[in-house]
């Protein structure tokens, strides 16, 4: 019935580390890399740990607020979609869980994220080629809106 694209996905976070710590982006998405595989120091991983969850709130922030101008023009669904980045799948899916939208009256949205395996069941691939998700999903809503029209 109605998709929306939130557009806060790892770069967010890079920025607001790149902001937080005052350094260039190639820097910032280096410490968050390492930050998800857990390979900081102690004293690096504390500061770096402390902006992502600032931003973490403010990313939950944004999706509420998408969530209630959905929520304006359709009826909230139960079920939410997402992809992400495989590293990422976890924080944003932790995060949607978490959010409480006030017009949802069960209190938490179902969560389903769209990895590759599940993409790869409506497409079909040549042999080696990355099955990326979010090509996939561009490709499934082209393939919709041509059929729309046609």
């Amino acid at each position: 019935m109605k998709t929306i694209s939130f557009s806060r996905g790892r770069n967010f976070f890079v920025r607001e580390i790149s902001s937080g710590l005052s350094t260039i982006h190639e820097e910032a998405r280096t410490l968050f890399a390492m930050l998800l595989r857990n390979e900081l120091d102690v004293v690096r991983q504390a500061r770096v740990s402390e902006i992502v969850s600032s931003a973490k709130l403010e990313w939950l922030l944004r999706f509420e607020k998408s969530v209630k101008a959905v929520s304006e023009s359709a009826a909230l669904p139960r079920k939410i979609f997402f992809t992400s980045d495989t590293d990422m799948s976890s924080i944003f899916s932790d995060l949607i869980t978490t959010s409480k939208p006030e017009l949802l009256l069960e209190g938490s949205f179902d969560v389903q994220y769209l990895d590759q395996l599940i993409v790869s069941k409506f497409v079909s691939f040549e042999t080696e080629v990355t099955r990326d998700p979010f090509i996939v999903i561009e490709a499934l809503f082209a393939e919709k809106i041509l059929k729309q029209h046609t």
